[in-house]
């Protein structure tokens, strides 16, 4: 029986890394990031081992810039407040960088081979897109954005990204078939054009055009006149065209998503600025960012669900989690991979462009495949580079395999434990969901159990504590409050929390600090507002709670309970004709029993009896209708009738 080869390992551990992590999914969870991180790190073993039997193995110099990458994320991580949250980013960077650099230097698969390997590590992946769109049944737990198809990315933008990456390959590998050529192309390009558009993701689809034109421009030669060239580069030039058609009327069609961005890439520069050398530190944007929010994202929404990811721009993200200096070493390192096209691997290159201006609206390399298929392409366009190699002896080979092995066990034990950690964090919502609240606190506890610094298990965990039992389980969620504080200390609504919790407990002065604190990262949160305006109301201090309320109105001018409120306080400061205003508003906003009681109340103080009395009625109208006879209400409509009785005598 044969050997295997070194040449025959990295084949095969590199078809099954470019197909198997983008399959990867675990159903149990929206989770599609740490289970592709396992994968990828499963196959870098293999590639590594490969790599260091070959004969005359070796490491050029050209590539050994790409150490300045891993260099600078562990300067940065040194001096990043956020250092407990930092390991899932540094783990995938190490990852990457290494299979860059096996990718770079490997001489046992040529540009030939690896072009054949994408492109049939492509086709499960497609055929899954497509059961998606024909099947969507069969693959529902797939399909987290409803129609659009994330394949098992968990993402459509995601899976848009991959295939602007295969593209270029299906184009320079039809111009070697011949008359064959035309229907291959026809086979290959228009399932996958077909994917993209149904994706829908406008940046992709923009990415697209991108690469086509990249692609173009570099199949153009000097050589042969204007009509040739054109005839040439006739399918990628029309190809880019109808992609920047359809990225536009699609970005006009939904233009909020642009909006976001246009809002959070302020915030992102500001958070640059403020730490220009070693940034905020490696995947710490989430946990930094609150304090830079622009006014427009504050104002879009007051729920856990405004924490935001990522800038959605690589440049910006770089800038702000590595400094500027971290930009520099980027800009760095694609001057290098892209500073010298290599006409003989026009598709690596134009694909590589085409992920490069993905991320330049998104974040799809901060995931396993974009990152996997940003370290293969750009280490295919280093291979071969001219000048100097470290030959690497035998003991060399030993020591490079031992501690490079180990990094990547150590990488994925580190992975299975963030993946393990999440997947309890998922059960553990669903079940706080449910009501479910001593088993969504175990839960939550088993998710810190194997990831001590997830930030959300402890935040949710806290929130668990107090949803149960107030009343009990209100120190143990103070608790839990301050862990989450050690770790990230401007957490989303981390303050805000604190001062709900501290308010239950009785202590107002340190609930009124704390909303104090989540004022100044959002002076627009509602929730906020009001919780500090009823305890200064509370307090008989009438003018901060009108301050307060004032402001939430102004924030939620939709919402009548605010101004309801705020004529409560009006009332109590004895400014009938503002209070009459204010609940006037809440009525216009929406008719309730409540507000018109209210408004029937000031102007029976006012003795203005037919108001009173109006007012009065509607209410008593509106509770009939609810099926209830509120005593207020009653009461109200007996003290009209005797104040009447007693005037027309």
């Amino acid at each position: 029986m044969p050997r295997a080869t070194p040449g025959k390992t990295m084949r095969a551990a590199l078809f099954f890394m470019l197909a198997a992590v983008p399959l990867a999914v675990y159903a149990g969870s929206y989770n599609f990031t740490y289970i592709k991180e396992i994968i990828l790190s499963i196959s870098f073993l293999p590639l590594l081992f490969a790599f260091v039997r070959a004969k005359g193995a070796r490491i050029s110099h050209a590539s050994l810039a790409a150490l300045s990458v891993p260099v600078w994320m562990a300067v940065s991580f040194f001096f990043s407040r956020y250092q407990g949250t930092a390991v899932p980013a540094l783990c995938a960077g190490f990852t990457v960088f290494f299979i860059f650099m096996v990718a770079a230097n490997q001489a046992a698969v040529n540009g030939g081979s690896l072009r054949l390997i994408i492109l049939l590590s492509a086709l499960p992946v497609i055929a899954a897109g497509f059961g998606q769109v024909f099947f969507p049944g069969l693959f529902k737990v797939m399909l987290a954005f409803g129609g659009r198809i994330p394949s098992t990315f968990g993402n459509p933008n995601f899976f848009g990204a991959y295939l602007v990456c295969i593209t270029p390959f299906i184009l320079s590998f039809s111009g070697r078939l011949g008359r064959n050529k035309y229907p291959y192309t026809a086979l290959m390009l228009v399932p996958v054009l077909f994917l993209l558009f149904m994706t829908g993701s406008k940046g992709a689809i923009a990415a697209l055009a991108c690469s086509m034109a990249v692609y173009a421009w570099l199949t153009y030669s000097k050589q042969g006149g204007l009509k040739e060239n054109v005839g040439r580069n006739a399918l990628p030039l029309a190809t880019a065209a109808v992609a920047a058609a359809i990225a536009v009327i699609m970005l006009f069609h939904n233009i909020d998503s642009l909006k976001f961005r246009f809002n959070v890439w302020p915030g992102a520069i500001r958070l640059a600025a403020a730490n220009p050398v070693f940034g905020s530190g490696p995947g710490s944007f989430s946990y930094a960012f609150p304090s830079f929010r622009p006014e427009e994202i504050m104002k879009r929404s007051y729920m856990h669900s405004y924490e935001v990811s990522y800038p959605e721009n690589i440049f910006l993200q770089v800038a702000a989690e590595h400094g500027f200096a971290g930009l520099g070493v980027l800009i760095f390192m694609l001057w290098i991979i892209l500073g010298k096209p290599d006409r003989g691997k026009i598709d690596f290159y134009a694909a590589f462009c085409g992920l490069l201006a993905a991320n330049m609206a998104g974040v799809d390399i901060n995931y396993a495949v974009s990152a996997m298929l940003a370290a293969v392409l750009s280490g295919e366009l280093m291979n071969g580079r001219q000048g100097g190699f470290i030959e690497i002896d035998r003991a060399w080979k030993k020591a490079a395999l031992t501690a490079a092995g180990a990094a990547a066990v150590f990488i994925l034990v580190i992975q299975l434990n963030i993946h393990l950690s999440d997947i309890y964090l998922s059960r553990a919502t669903a079940l706080s969901g449910a009501g479910q609240w001593q088993a969504s606190i175990e839960n939550y506890k088993r998710a810190l159990r194997y990831n001590p610094h997830n930030v959300p298990a402890g935040y949710f965990l806290a929130s668990a504590y107090y949803d149960s039992d107030p009343a009990t389980n209100a120190p143990a969620a103070l608790s839990a409050m301050e862990e989450v504080e050690k770790t990230a200390p401007d957490y989303v609504l981390l303050h805000y929390k604190k001062g709900v919790i501290l308010n239950a407990m009785g202590d107002t002065d340190a609930a009124i600090g704390e909303y104090g604190k989540m004022l100044k990262m959002d002076p627009y949160l509602k929730p906020a507002l009001t919780d500090l305006a009823y305890i200064y109301y509370k307090k008989g201090d009438l003018f901060p709670a009108e301050e307060y309320m004032k402001k939430a109105a102004e924030t939620a001018g939709d919402d009548p309970a605010l101004y309801n409120n705020l004529g409560n306080i009006y009332f109590m400061q004895k400014r009938v004709n503002e209070a009459v205003a204010a609940y006037k508003k809440a009525i216009e906003i929406k008719p309730d029993k409540d507000y018109y009681y209210n408004l029937g109340c000031v102007y029976f103080t006012l003795n203005d009896i037919a108001n009173a009395r109006e007012n009065i009625h509607k209410a008593a109208e509106l509770d009939a209708k609810s099926g209830g006879k509120e005593a207020k209400i009653v009461n109200m409509e007996k003290m009209i009738k005797q104040y009447e009785r007693v005037i027309k005598k």
